[in-house]
């Protein structure tokens, strides 16, 4: 019987602390929502204005150098000496790389020995010439006279024709195309910049055999750097050569370049179906490097007199996008329908009005029919 009495007594106790326990939490979440309801969520607001908005085209190349020279020997040789290292900026003309010349030199000597002696040679001819011509005048006086026959006068004749210094002139061009032809030997071993420019590639040392089957070094000219990209044929009208574009380098994070079309090709290549358009960009300070991935923005569409918004006022809401709009200070939602935009503003073609107050910032915390109050941005 006790124990019949202390077990409803249990029950009795653990109802009471269960609607103690009820009413507390139910009073605590009466709280919160009284605190909701008072405290409203602090955002900054824009107002919806009519403008120009500039569609930009986004593309992704990589830079190339305007100019980029392989240097290849013209003769092949063992390397005596290498002037540059990657890096150096070097002038049109200067040495970058020497070849051993010894035996050429000492075949140059030869070869000019030979066109010496050649050229003495001529002047012997020339005197046996005169004489030829001395004794053939006096041979024919002779032969007028009665006081020789014919047959001596002929061969006269013939030693006079034997004289000839066309043969000895021969030999002369021939001993000076031999020289000339060392001469430029010499020449090649000296390995020059073809353009001014930086060296970016080395690939001798002393003492190694360079031939012309490899390249020994590459110069780039970076005063000017290119980025060539295909264009779809969607866009490739609202381009032109001239046109200035924007290139951002993730590389360098600095304010974007200005880069300018130079060429458009007139037909599409038809691997891609795009059109090759070349950009070039300034870079006196080759701060731009050959090979760096850059995105170039092209102007390809505007519009006038349009309602656009910062991009970042848009929200996206699974199947629809939506702006926030601040009315009778609560956030709504607009269901909105966008057009071109600009990388920074985007066209609204429907959804709100000029005037409308759109939330910037505090749009991605807020739900439709929240109370806000406005801190900051245009009240």
């Amino acid at each position: 019987m006790w124990g019949k009495k202390i077990v409803i007594a249990l029950v009795i106790i653990i109802v009471i602390v269960g609607v103690v326990i009820g009413l507390g939490k139910l009073k605590q979440s009466a709280e919160v929502t009284e605190a909701d309801a008072v405290n409203p969520i602090p955002v900054e607001i824009l107002e919806a204005s009519r403008g120009e908005i500039t569609e930009i085209t986004k593309m992704t190349a990589v830079v190339e150098a305007k100019e980029s020279v392989s240097i290849v020997p013209k003769a092949g040789g063992k390397v005596e000496s290498v002037a540059v290292t990657v890096g150096d900026r070097v002038s049109k003309g200067q040495v970058l790389v020497q070849l051993e010349k010894t035996e050429i030199l000492a075949q140059l000597k030869q070869a000019e020995a030979g066109l010496a002696l050649a050229e003495a040679g001529k002047s012997s001819a020339m005197a046996r010439l005169e004489d030829a011509k001395t004794t053939l005048d006096r041979m024919e006086m002779l032969y007028e006279e009665g006081a020789i026959s014919m047959q001596q006068l002929e061969q006269a004749r013939l030693q006079y024709q034997l004289s000839d210094p066309e043969t000895v002139n021969a030999q002369i061009n021939q001993a000076q195309a031999g020289v000339d032809m060392i001469k430029t030997q010499l020449q090649n071993t000296v390995i020059t910049a073809p353009i001014s420019g930086i060296v970016t590639s080395v690939n001798v040392s002393s003492g190694e055999m360079a031939g012309p089957s490899m390249p020994i070094a590459v110069v780039m000219n970076l005063d000017e750097v290119e980025i060539s990209v295909g264009v779809v044929e969607q866009y490739i009208n609202n381009v032109e050569v001239g046109q200035e574009v924007n290139v951002k380098l993730a590389a360098i994070n600095n304010e974007p370049f200005t880069g300018i079309i130079k060429t458009i090709a007139p037909a599409a290549d038809q691997t891609t179906r795009t059109f090759p358009v070349t950009i070039s960009v300034e870079n006196k300070n080759h701060e731009i490097k050959s090979g760096m991935f850059a995105e170039v923005g092209f102007a390809t569409r505007t519009r006038n007199d349009v309602i656009k918004v910062p991009m970042v006022s848009v929200v996206d809401q699974g199947s629809r996008q939506a702006i926030f709009v601040v009315k009778n200070e609560m956030a709504t939602s607009q269901k909105i329908e966008l057009g071109l935009n600009d990388g920074e503003y985007v066209e609204v073609l429907s959804g709100i009005e000029e005037g409308d107050k759109i939330i910037v910032k505090g749009q991605n915390i807020v739900i439709h029919g929240d109370p806000v109050v406005v801190q900051g941005g245009e009240k």
